[in-house]
């Protein structure tokens, strides 16, 4: 027996609250007040939970999710419009930005973050250096997240061998 929306809306409350965090995240990241947020779009969320959209326009202070872009085509037409080199988009500026921080684990499992979460990716060199002296090589391993290192979730990882010895 499937239950009522009313069930499932009281089953799921806790979990619909939980999309309310990345918003929050995300004004504050970017430093604005939900005041001067001038378009909601809900991307991967299905508009017949209209518990969410109710959560979600009431956490804009009334402001109903724009309902005209088909969420499906939002990212997509985002990344065409960072192409667009018309008038229209002249002033419009789309930038790629870390959703988590990437980290490096450097020697006694130290977490050293290369780029922070809500930065763009920069190409800023980040100078490391070997642990111990003439060693022929170093393992990197990359995390993502915003825990301590046990939370942070694993990337990928690699071997930089064949050092040479420092010439002297």
């Amino acid at each position: 027996m499937l239950p009522t929306r009313a069930r499932f809306e009281e089953l799921c409350r806790a979990l619909f609250l939980g999309t309310l965090e990345p918003a929050e995240k995300a004004l504050r990241d970017a430093k604005i007040d939900k005041a001067n947020v001038h378009e909601i779009v809900l991307v991967d969320v299905s508009p017949s939970i209209l518990s969410i959209v109710k959560l979600v326009s009431d956490f804009f202070n009334g402001k109903d999710p724009n309902k005209s872009i088909n969420p499906n085509k939002a990212v997509p037409k985002a990344a065409i419009l960072s192409r667009d080199t018309s008038e229209k988009t002249e002033d419009l500026l789309l930038l790629d930005v870390a959703p988590l921080s990437l980290d490096i684990e450097t020697a006694g499992g130290v977490m050293t973050t290369l780029i922070k979460r809500s930065t763009t990716a920069t190409t800023k060199p980040e100078i490391l250096s070997t642990y111990s002296e003439n060693q022929p090589g170093v393992p990197f391993q990359f995390y993502e997240g915003e825990r301590t290192h046990q939370g942070q979730q694993p990337l990928d990882s690699f071997e930089l061998s064949g050092i040479p010895p420092p010439t002297l």
